[in-house]
């Protein structure tokens, strides 16, 4: 039987030395499982909530406790048990096996799961081995006799209340270091997008900055080739032997400005053309396609059929089966040359090479300008590029590979 406190709560005792009521009759069941209890707001006892349907087994288990440095709490059912432990802080719940409202096993399952650190136990009059069996599956700390002594019975709490608590410790450290990991792993998923982001951003920067370094050093090794050449002939021909180095085999063009828009062949590599119909292929590509390139002076890619219709127009069909690259070198508003290089779209131009062409194209213009507006300035635009005594019935240049 609960020991009563100062304010004459009949749910509530404070451990110590015992001094029983007689036990409660059947009028004040009731009351136990409707009145709260009023703990000491400073105490550092233990605070245990008794949960049983049966009053002298309720009493027993109050006067077990009596015993000990623990504090109190009697009720009769499973409804008023979850309420208080809502309402109020307790260390652990003791319940009898067999509620009149619910399973024992079944309330200790709930507030396992609900109020995860109270120490759950179950007490029965005579455990059985079966009872055991339910203790254990519902997750009880210890199932107690009621019969036992007062000294075993508060010890065997005792003892259940300090597993409980190493249990307790060890989950609280679980949790910390599953939440420790979870941020961790939030923190490495971040770093990791961004050290994909940035290697990607490296990589990418890496590449454009060897592609310029590539087509530096080529537009390097370029002038350097075409600064040295002083007369129009040589330089074409100069050209030519770069692209046909750095582009592999290929045919290639350079049409020079004949007279207001007309244009004569400069110089060529025929590659895989026929060599009987190769001059007569250049000739109808000089009077239609380079007028065209006359004003383009970006480098122009471009690759099969509906492309070459799209930009050349229907004369382009002697090489419409062709990737083309195409550019005219421009000085002071007039063009002093077009330059077309294709062959077969089954052997595309090196990506380095196209990459490298627009510098090439620079240099070329450059040192073509240089050429004809001061070594040749003393001759007419038609007849650019071509010594005085020298010029003949076809001012061609061949360079056919």
């Amino acid at each position: 039987m609960a020991r009563k406190r100062k304010n004459n709560s009949p749910q509530t005792t404070i451990g110590g030395p015992a001094s029983a009521a007689p036990g409660r009759d059947a009028g004040t069941k009731r009351q136990a499982s409707q009145d709260d209890c009023q703990p000491e707001v400073a105490s550092m006892h233990p605070r245990v909530l008794v949960v049983a349907t049966c009053p002298d087994l309720r009493d027993t288990v109050a006067n077990h406790l009596g015993a000990g440095e623990f504090e109190v709490c009697l009720t009769d059912t499973a409804s008023d048990a979850q309420r208080r432990l809502t309402k109020d802080t307790f260390d652990a719940v003791i319940v009898q096996i067999r509620l009149e409202d619910c399973e024992g096993s079944a309330l200790i399952r709930r507030i396992s799961k609900s109020h995860p650190t109270v120490c759950p136990i179950l007490v029965s009059d005579r455990p059985t081995l079966d009872e055991a069996s339910i203790a254990l599956r519902s997750g009880a700390a210890d199932l107690l006799a009621v019969g036992m002594s007062s000294s075993e019975f508060v010890d065997r709490i005792a003892d259940a209340l300090r597993r409980s608590g190493v249990a307790k410790d060890r989950e609280q450290r679980i949790r910390k270091l599953r939440k420790a990991c979870r941020e961790l792993n939030k923190a490495r998923e971040i770093v990791s997008s961004q050290v994909g982001s940035l290697c990607d951003d490296l990589a990418a920067a890496y590449q454009d900055l060897t592609d310029r370094v590539s087509c530096a050093a080529a537009a390097a090794e370029f002038n350097s080739l075409v600064r040295q050449e002083l007369d129009l002939e040589s330089l074409l021909r100069v050209a030519l032997e770069y692209v046909l180095a750095k582009a592999g085999p290929t045919n290639a063009a350079i049409f020079l400005p004949a007279s207001s828009g007309d244009f004569s062949l400069g110089a060529y590599i025929n590659y895989d053309g026929p060599k009987d119909s190769a001059e007569t292929l250049l000739e109808h590509l000089s009077c239609t396609i380079a007028p065209r390139l006359e004003q383009q002076t970006d480098i122009l890619q471009i690759s099969g059929r509906e492309q070459m219709l799209q930009h050349l127009g229907p004369e382009a069909d002697w090489i419409d089966e062709s990737e083309v690259l195409a550019f005219s070198c421009r000085d002071q508003g007039e063009c002093l040359a077009v330059v077309l290089i294709h062959r077969s779209v089954r052997t595309p131009f090196p990506e380095a090479f196209t990459r490298q062409l627009p510098s090439i194209a620079e240099h070329f213009g450059q040192q073509l300008s240089r050429i004809i507006h001061v070594h040749h300035r003393h001759l007419p635009k038609d007849k650019w590029g071509f010594k005085p005594g020298s010029l003949g019935e076809d001012p061609d240049i061949d360079l056919a590979a």
